[in-house]
């Protein structure tokens, strides 16, 4: 009598993707054969791992061409802006982050950008005008273009500058030096902390911001099991 496979029995998958109970048959190309069965040769894995994986990333990269994203669009057009407005003269470059002449070109090359995106109208203003249940601090806020984009500004500022938040006593690639070394168990406040502090840290030297006062300290402590206590001074 023949014996059945054990559940999950059978030739172990070559490869990171699990769980395949769905067939599918397809003719493919002899060019297109050999380049899985290349790039199977290059992973170690089976040209069926190799084959899905393509077959995934190409889904994806037709989902993404479908799906808007005009803020991304945006910070493309002005990286591009802020690249070409960098004067380069023989082999010296004048950028725009430290040029006065190369940051105006570029102020003034975005203006001409957002001008010519403006929308002709404003849903926003006439949801204003509809609704009178708005609470006055936001509508306050919202008064004017220029009112809220000082106060979307003045929070972003000073988040970037540090003022009001907290900072951590030792500099955060030094912590996270500390944590790759094991020197104490992850904690995942600290580790957000971390990623949010390098970032802009990375960002105030890129644009040449200072950081402002604190008005409050953070201090890494560790218990003796090792564990991370942290420790605010100050409001």
């Amino acid at each position: 009598m023949a014996r059945k496979r054990a559940p999950g029995a059978g030739r172990k998958p070559a490869g990171p993707i699990h769980g395949k109970l769905s067939n599918f048959s397809t003719r493919i190309t002899q060019e297109t054969r050999v380049a899985l069965e290349a790039a199977a040769a290059d992973s170690g894995q089976s040209i069926s791992q190799v084959a899905e994986r393509m077959i995934r990333l190409g889904l994806n990269t037709a989902a993404e061409r479908e799906q808007s994203n005009p803020t991304q669009g945006l910070n493309y057009f002005i990286g591009r802006l802020a690249e070409d407005c960098s004067v380069k003269l023989s082999d010296t470059v004048f950028p725009w982050n430290t040029d006065s002449f190369s940051f105006d070109a570029l102020a003034f090359a975005m203006q001409l950008l957002l001008e010519r995106l403006r929308p002709a109208n404003s849903a926003l203003v006439r949801y204003l005008s509809k609704h009178q249940d708005i609470d006055e601090l936001d509508r306050e806020m919202l008064g004017s273009p220029e009112e809220w984009a000082k106060h979307v500004f003045k929070a972003h500022w000073d988040e970037v500058t540090g003022i009001g938040k907290f900072q951590l006593t030792e500099d955060p690639w030094t912590i996270l030096a500390r944590l790759e070394k094991k020197e104490f168990a992850t904690d995942p406040l600290l580790s957000l902390m971390l990623r949010d502090e390098i970032k802009w840290e990375k960002l105030r030297r890129d644009l040449n911001i200072k950081k402002g006062k604190r008005r409050s300290t953070i201090k890494v402590q560790l218990d003796s099991k090792g564990n991370v206590r942290l420790e605010q001074k100050g409001k």
